[in-house]
């Protein structure tokens, strides 16, 4: 027992010894400062605000004991290898770098030169003021600067069918311009940019092809500041000057200054343009007025069309012409009086309506137009005041000498001569009509077709011949009144029962034995789709757009 107590006191003391070397050995390492943590403390607030495509702002609060902040900057995401700028800020708030929220002092500092686009990071430290004392860690932050856009989205005006113009604000600072068709990315065009056009602001592409969709990207170096899309406009008839017409141009004005012998003007698809004077064509030039696709066609309203002592070919294509007065009133396309020499006016892919006439030649000068051509058009609401479609009354020296209509539909107005071509005085030399469609046309004493004594030869084939306008059995429309040298050739045409001559009868017209109305779906509203298909000239007969 006496032993036992004698160990259980050797091991009080020994344990008592111990703890108090423990608690010495404490106090002593207390002394011991880690200088690693002996630095700046780090801002508690790092905010990258006002991003944009160069530029963006850092705000962070003042910490205390710092000399100066450094900033870092790269491109990538908070890797920083390697740091692509540095920059550094006073460690000292002054009014220029630094504002009070509060109680807080917070720096800013706005950093440009950037690029559009690309993710950049961004880090601080506050390097220390005290020797001794450690720089604080790095805060960080990444974001991505927007895209850029400084290319102008290209105008109506600006552009053609192999033009286009590209505009910037001027001044700023790029190195190149290309461009690609979008739906071959790999055909890429390269504009090096000359101090020149960057100051102007603006490049001309060339050479490119029509109804085609442009990407266009202005650079600098790898860096893309704009990025822009358009469509050039179809291709349209080739000229000396073509001018892509704008809502605000006078037609009348472009063609009074204009001075090519080749002229193309283009109406945008939709658009109206009236001319309540004459418009005149320049002497020895060629003018095509061109509507471009779309699902309205352009309108032209006119009150006349003059010709000049010598002219080329005018045309109208994709157009719908109208008169300027809805009545018809003296509306015409061309009615000539002055002495012209002119080789042709063609009406393409027209819709051609309330004019006396869309053709007419008048008075004793000489007058020569060597072809009128319509092809593809639809006529309706002309011949007022007893004028057909193409008129030469008492024109005792001017004439059309070849007439062509083809692949057109003829409508007539109830109570209106509408015959389809009066040449009483100087016959022309041929008359080809073929794939057209006639309704509602002659009234009563007049004829189809009127070239008083005199002969022509001509052909009439794969033609309709709907209902009259006098339906009268006696005394009412008349066919084709021609010399009796003439030769006027039917061919593959037909007419319906509703067709009533009463004399100068069109010969070798295959009759069909129902009416218009059973021939046609709906012609009281100028629709002649075809709908009996057992008409035998269901495929081969009248205005191709009505076949079946």
């Amino acid at each position: 027992m006496k032993t036992f107590q004698k160990f259980t006191k050797i091991g009080f003391w020994f344990m008592m010894g111990f703890i108090a070397l423990q608690f010495q050995a404490c106090n002593n390492t207390s002394s011991i400062i880690d200088e690693a943590f002996n630095r700046l403390f780090h801002p508690t607030t790092f905010t990258v605000t006002n991003i944009q495509s160069t530029s963006f702002v850092l705000q962070w609060n003042q910490m205390p004991g710092v000399d100066h902040y450094v900033i870092e900057l790269s491109q990538d995401s908070l890797l920083f290898n390697p740091v692509d700028s540095t920059f550094t800020v006073s460690g000292t708030a002054t009014s220029a770098n630094s504002y009070t929220s509060g109680t807080t002092v917070m720096f800013t500092d706005t950093i440009t030169n950037l690029h559009a686009g690309i993710r950049y990071s961004v880090r601080l430290q506050g390097i220390s003021a005290t020797t001794g004392v450690g720089n604080s860690h790095y805060v960080s932050a990444t974001f991505v600067t927007p895209t850029e856009q400084l290319l102008e989205q290209v105008g109506s005006g600006d552009k053609t069918n192999t033009t286009a113009i590209i505009r910037w604000p001027t001044g700023t600072t790029a190195t190149q311009l290309v461009y690609y068709p979008q739906a071959d990315p790999q055909n890429i065009q390269t504009i090096n940019l000359t101090s020149t056009q960057l100051a102007a602001g603006t490049v001309k592409l060339t050479g490119l092809t029509g109804n085609t969709v442009y990407v266009v990207q202005l650079m600098n170096g790898i860096y893309i500041r704009g990025n822009i899309t358009f469509a050039t406009y179809p291709d349209v008839p080739s000229a000396q000057r073509v001018i892509f017409l704008q809502a605000t141009d006078s037609i009348h004005n472009v063609l009074d200054t204009c001075t090519a012998q080749t002229i193309t003007l283009v109406l945008p698809a939709g658009s109206s343009y009236a001319e309540p004077s004459t418009l005149n064509i320049p002497n020895n030039a060629s003018v095509t007025f061109y509507g471009m696709p779309g699902a309205t066609l352009p309108q032209l309203l006119l009150v006349k069309v003059q010709l000049p002592s010598v002219a080329g070919t005018i045309q109208f294509q994709n157009l719908e012409l109208m008169g300027y007065n809805s009545d018809g009133g003296s509306n015409y396309v061309i009615n000539q009086g002055t002495a012209t020499n002119t080789d042709a006016i063609i009406f393409e892919n027209c819709w051609i309506h309330h004019f006396r006439s869309p053709s007419r030649i008048q008075s004793s000068n000489s007058i020569l137009v060597s072809q009128l051509k319509y092809d593809n058009c639809i006529t309706y609401d002309n011949g007022y005041g007893g004028y057909q479609l193409v008129t030469t009354s008492n024109a005792s020296a001017g004439k059309f000498d070849n007439i062509i209509i083809t692949n057109t539909t003829v409508i007539g107005i109830d109570g209106t001569d509408v015959g389809l071509i009066l040449c009483n005085l100087v016959p022309p030399t041929s008359i080809d009509v073929e794939n057209c469609t006639f309704y509602d046309m002659v009234k009563a004493s007049k004829y189809f077709i009127d070239l008083n004594t005199n002969s022509t030869d001509g052909t009439i084939k794969n033609c309709i011949f709907g209902k009259s306008n006098s339906q009268l059995t006696t005394s009412g429309a008349k066919g084709i009144r021609t010399g009796s040298s003439g030769s006027m050739l039917i061919m593959n045409s037909y007419a319906t029962s509703d067709w009533i001559t009463t004399a100068n009868n069109i010969t070798d017209l295959i009759q069909y034995s129902g009416t218009s109305t059973d021939l046609f779906k709906d012609p009281t509203n100028n629709n002649f789709t075809i709908i009996d298909q057992n008409f035998t000239g269901a495929n081969t007969a009248g205005d191709p757009r009505w076949r079946p």
